[in-house]
């Protein structure tokens, strides 16, 4: 299984973007927005909830992840969502989906890193108010869940014509213990 990191809260000071506080599933993590873009660049860990826009910088994942709204961590204890519409100071980010005693229920995290799991009608409850901001939403009344597994990426092979011989590297020199001279040592020992 591949590393994944859902972004739960951006990090601001004032004006001035910080960062981004990510939960990998053990911990919280923080990461700045380079570190965010060369992760995503790399393709080796998944980002779920924002992605690389056309300007190049960092925007809401709408359609990969279903991400809507995020809280900003502006100062201790201050909290506010990133879009306007949202009215609540906690939002849940769906991780994944169940079943437990026959019944379907879903994992999330909050954007105070409480981990809870919310029954069916309550998803759909939380989804249609907007507490859910990512990682999953309504279709219709079904409730679709992303995924936060880092998709396959198709290698591509290159023709044999193409490949190179690996160089042959030199063999390291032997190092030889040098013996102490008989005359230098009879000198020393007079």
């Amino acid at each position: 299984m591949c590393k994944m990191n859902v972004v739960v809260n951006k990090l601001v000071l004032g004006n001035r973007e910080l960062g981004w506080e990510c939960w990998n599933g053990k911990e919280v993590m923080e990461y700045t927005s380079k570190q965010l873009k060369d992760i995503i660049n790399a393709g080796k860990q998944k980002i779920c909830g924002l992605r690389i826009g056309e300007s190049g910088d960092l925007e809401l994942d709408r359609e990969g992840f279903f991400t809507t709204n995020m809280m900003v961590h502006s100062h201790i204890g201050s909290w506010k969502s990133m879009t306007e519409e949202g009215m609540a100071n906690l939002l849940y980010v769906c991780i994944g989906s169940r079943e437990e005693s026959g019944k379907v229920v879903y994992d999330c995290i909050s954007s105070r890193f409480e981990q809870a799991v919310i029954t069916e009608s309550d998803m759909r409850a939380y989804l249609k108010i907007g507490i859910v901001s990512g990682g999953a939403k309504l279709d219709g009344e079904k409730i679709v869940v992303a995924s936060t597994e880092l998709e396959a990426v198709k290698e591509v092979e290159v023709a044999v014509a193409d490949k190179k011989e690996p160089e042959k590297k030199p063999e390291p020199t032997k190092v030889v213990k040098a013996e102490p001279d008989k005359k230098e040592t009879e000198k020393r020992s007079k």
